[in-house]
């Protein structure tokens, strides 16, 4: 016998089928180039192009505002359209979409420019979907095991620097110098907290946790990569069991 579906079980529905279901959130670019004007603007940056992540599922609007602030680049870069307008720094303004799946949404954010020479920052952002929420740490690892984990992060660490550095010996000594010359601002492994690690990355397989070591420009080039994979097996004893990294380990 067919049964008559009322208004607020079709809503319900509909909410299962985007996230229940845990399907993709649908992001399509829409590309702006924007025109500076001053007679004190050099040629080559009277232009600087943006490319939005525009966002096309029809969900709540209030959820939707709520991605789209966390993912915007204006808050996230602590800048605005009106200051790009009046500074010549900036190129362009982008984003890489990483994962996008299971309810969560990995995106990076880069914006380029130049002064005295070519530049660059990212931002990494893992986005809960049900909520819009930018998801940190504390969000998916149990409290308790905040400090084991960190444990296991800090060994990664060491591993990566000692490879790199049999690839470049020079490294070893510009980790030195850069320790030395600002410990505070270029700590050891040892000394790397959660604070120096707030980005991280989700994807099917584990996450990443994601470290900058902040080199001078002239020296970018020998950084290690920054960048400690953790399959779900590894991280299963710290993963909030209600969290949203639970369904992973099941």
């Amino acid at each position: 016998m067919f049964k008559i579906l009322t208004l607020s079980t079709i809503v319900l529905l509909l909410t299962v089928n985007i996230f229940g279901r845990q399907s993709e959130l649908s992001i399509v670019p829409k590309e702006v180039t924007y025109k500076r004007r001053g007679a004190d603007i050099a040629d080559h940056k009277k232009t600087f192009t943006v490319r939005y992540p525009i966002i096309k599922n029809r969900l709540n609007p209030v959820l939707k505002r709520k991605i789209e602030n966390t993912i915007s680049y204006w808050r996230v870069f602590k800048t605005s359209l009106r200051e790009e307008m009046k500074s010549d720094w900036t190129s362009s303004i982008d984003y890489q979409v990483n994962y996008n799946d299971n309810g969560v949404l990995d995106i990076t954010l880069i914006i380029e420019g130049s002064g005295a020479y070519p530049d660059s920052a990212t931002k990494n952002l893992v986005v809960d979907l049900k909520t819009g929420k930018q998801l940190k740490t504390e969000d998916l690892f149990n409290k308790a095991a905040l400090p084991k984990l960190l444990s296991e992060i800090r060994k990664k660490i060491w591993k990566q620097e000692n490879e790199a550095i049999k690839e470049t010996p020079e490294l070893k000594e510009t980790l030195s110098l850069q320790r030395k010359s600002s410990p505070k601002f270029h700590p050891t492994p040892e000394q790397i907290n959660w604070k120096h690690l707030e980005e991280l990355s989700i994807n099917d397989k584990g996450v990443t946790f994601l470290y900058d070591y902040n080199f001078p420009h002239v020296i970018q080039a020998l950084e290690p990569e920054g960048r400690y994979f953790f399959a779900y097996a590894e991280l299963k004893p710290f993963i909030k069991r209600d969290g949203l990294l639970a369904r992973f380990i099941r």
